[in-house]
């Protein structure tokens, strides 16, 4: 009998794409300036985008909704969008990009405004979930080093090698587990069954990218998301934890990490750089038993525990 999916779980709100409306504007608006191919173009996905400096409001008609954000400073407005198709996003940020032009064209992005990216997990199976966070885990560095390592100490963005998160991924099949997740981490999965601090979205949020409108940064991004997601339906739980128990050096690791994000993948002195942290603290979080923990870290490492 096959595990029930994460919506069968959940009792989720419908979700309103206006699909009819929207259609109705890429038939109209065919040509982009900016066209991109997805690897996956029907994933849904939701966009944030925290912009400053708007002095007119824009009352999208199109794809977003304009509200305010308190974080942001000079007049700043936080553009949310339908949950959206990828093969959506270009039309989405060309008419966003061309609505700011027309009525702000001077707006800006600060320190404080950054993109969001939500990923639809309704179709996911738990272990499917636990997969996909124990594979971001072992490459959160990869995330990082795209979005630029000042994020790393965003306290709206943080990593979750420095969190108290990661036990719960031992968990995850307690759907309880999730309301225990920091909203303001770098991967914020709080919202995929809800929580105090976040709405019931059955979404796993990217809170790493700076703010920007650029297209090509913002569909590389959600490209180097849509591999994460890819590769990690390539494996059951007990495969992954197989492939962390492997890597015991920097070859292994970048072996591993060449063959899952490919044409993203970052050159070998940028991404092993550091790689320990997020591989010492997946271990150490994921398996609750000493001795088990031992088996993989090595005896000369601040981490292994001899009693």
């Amino acid at each position: 009998m096959n595990e029930k999916t994460i919506q069968e779980l959940t009792n989720y709100s419908t979700l309103d794409r206006k699909v009819i409306y929207h259609n109705e504007y890429q038939n109209k608006n065919k040509i982009l300036l900016n066209p991109y191919s997805f690897i996956n173009s029907t994933v849904l996905v939701g966009l944030e985008i925290e912009i400053e400096n708007i002095r007119e409001l824009m009352y999208p008609n199109y794809y977003w909704k304009e509200i305010d954000d308190h974080s942001l400073r000079n007049n700043g407005k936080e553009y949310v969008s339908i949950p959206l198709r990828t093969k959506q996003i270009p039309y989405a940020i060309e008419y966003l990009l061309k609505e700011l032009l027309n009525k702000n064209p001077d707006f800006t992005f600060s320190n404080r405004c950054s993109l969001h990216v939500h990923l639809n997990v309704r179709d996911f199976t738990l272990e499917q979930l636990q997969v996909f966070l124990i594979l971001y885990c072992i490459f959160e560095n990869h995330f990082f080093n795209i979005a630029g390592t000042k994020r790393q100490t965003n306290i709206f963005c943080i990593p979750l090698w420095k969190t108290e998160t990661l036990p719960n991924i031992r968990n995850l099949a307690n759907i309880n587990s999730y309301n225990y997740w920091n909203k303001y981490n770098a991967l914020n999965c709080g919202c995929i069954f809800g929580s105090e601090d976040n709405a019931k979205l059955g979404t796993i949020e990217f809170r790493h990218l700076y703010g920007t409108v650029e297209p090509k940064i913002i569909y590389n991004w959600i490209d180097t998301i849509l591999i994460l997601r890819k590769e990690s339906l390539n494996y059951t739980k007990e495969e992954i934890i197989n492939v962390l128990l492997s890597i015991k050096n920097k070859n292994d690791f970048y072996i591993i990490y060449k063959n899952i994000f490919n044409s993203f993948s970052l050159p070998y002195e940028t991404i092993t750089k550091n790689y320990q942290k997020c591989i010492y603290n997946t271990k150490l979080n994921l398996f609750n038993d000493l001795t088990l923990r031992n088996l993989f870290i090595p005896s000369n490492s601040f981490f292994y525990s001899p009693n």
